[in-house]
Parts: C-alpha cells; sequence; structure tokens
C-alpha cells in the first residue's frame, strides 16, 4: 500500500530510569520514534496524489475498446466504386441506345430510298423511256450503275421504242434485312404491270434483294438481285 495514506508521527524519548542490576545505558536524548499507525490523519498533499493515480488507473480500466465498423469502412470504400461502375454502365447504355436509334434511322432512310429509286428503274413509257432510266442513274453507283446503264441503252430503252412498252412498278411492301455502317439491305416486294402495243397488260409479283451504300449522305443502289 503507499505510505502516502500514513503520516508519520516524530515523538522524543527522555531518558530511561535504570533499574536494579541494570547497567546504565547511554541514552541519546535526541532519538527520534516513528510511529506508523493506521490511526494517523493523512496529509492534504499525500491525499490528492494518492486520488491523482488512482483516477488516471480507474480512467484506464473504464476506457472502452474502440472496434472498427467495418460495415462502414466497406460501405464508405464500395461507394465511389460503385458509383463509378454505375457512371460507365449508364454511358454504355446511352452509347447503344443512341447507336440502336441511329440504325433505326438508317434502315428507314435506306429503304424509303430503295422503293423510290426501284420504282424509278422499272417505269416508263415509251414517250419519256430514255429520259427517265438516264436520269435514274444518278440514284445508283458502283459497278451496278454500270451494268445498268449498259442495259437500258442497249436493250431496254430501244426495245420499249420499237414495241410501244410501258411498264409500271409499285412496291407494296419493304423491310430491312441488315444495317451496317454506310451500308442498308432491303428486301423489296414488287408488283409490275407491263403493256406491248395494243396487247392485254400482263401483271407480275416478285421481290429484290436490294443494297444501298451511303455516298455524301446519300442512299444510293450498288446492287440489285430479283429473288
Amino acid at each position: 500500500m503507499s505510505p502516502s495514506r500514513h503520516s508519520m508521527r516524530r515523538s522524543v524519548q527522555g531518558p530511561k530510569t535504570p533499574t536494579a542490576g541494570d547497567e546504565t545505558p547511554e541514552v541519546d536524548e535526541t532519538a527520534v520514534v516513528v510511529d506508523d499507525t493506521d490511526d494517523a490523519e493523512p496529509t492534504a498533499e499525500a491525499v490528492e496524489a494518492v486520488d491523482a493515480v488512482e483516477a488516471v488507473e480507474a480512467q484506464d480500466d473504464a476506457a472502452p475498446t474502440r472496434r472498427v465498423n467495418w460495415s462502414r469502412v466497406l460501405a464508405y470504400g464500395m461507394l465511389p466504386a460503385i458509383a463509378l461502375i454505375l457512371a460507365l454502365t449508364a454511358g454504355a447504355l446511352k452509347y447503344v441506345d443512341n447507336s440502336a436509334r441511329d440504325d433505326q434511322r438508317a434502315g428507314l432512310e435506306a429503304m424509303a430510298a430503295a422503293k423510290a429509286t426501284t420504282a424509278a428503274m422499272l417505269s416508263y413509257t415509251p414517250d419519256d423511256v430514255d429520259k427517265k432510266l438516264r436520269d435514274v442513274r444518278s440514284q445508283l453507283t458502283g459497278d451496278f450503275r454500270t451494268q445498268y446503264s449498259q442495259t437500258t441503252d442497249d436493250v431496254v430503252i430501244p426495245g420499249a421504242l420499237s414495241q410501244q412498252v410501258t411498264a409500271e412498278t409499285k412496291v407494296p411492301a419493304a423491310s430491312v434485312v441488315t444495317v451496317e455502317p454506310h451500308r442498308v439491305v432491303v428486301l423489296l416486294y414488287l408488283d409490275q404491270t407491263i403493256t406491248v402495243a395494243a396487247e392485254a397488260p400482263s401483271v407480275t409479283s416478285s421481290s429484290a434483294r436490294v443494297t444501298l451504300d451511303e455516298v455524301g449522305g446519300t442512299w444510293l443502289i450498288s446492287q440489285f438481285a430479283t429473288i
């Protein structure tokens, strides 16, 4: 136990009276006797020192062990990563959505061009066959334009003039087959009426697979094949 809980008391002991038969001892009149008893009152300084030590010990014993809240750590650590993933996902979805819209728009534009150009390619009368079939060539491109020009110049225009052939072509239905960057494939359904001179008209139905290329912002037919 700390000595601060007890006080030290001094007492000066006087000379001892000798008894018979005893040798007379030398007495130190200044001898000090220390009485360390539990009944003594402690000094104020000692009490304060002890109280301070005990207060520190009590505080150390009462201090709780701090626990790491791993759920909060994981939550705050994961939030930035999740936010980044969501942002990237949103960007990707937006890109996909925009691409789908662009493809849809390109398909519709190419399909409309295929219907109009095909009807013009296969419709004429003896009076306008030369002009119409030459004008439509501006809506064609590549090798197909060359082939069409040769065929119309060598066969169709001369035959229409000599036999008085009238052709009328309609496109009642169409659908987009594939859409690629700057290229679209379209399937057309054709109804064509042919009249030769004074004969009765003949009606035929067919379909064609038409490929269009985007050239300078305009959809031009690059391939044409009847099915």
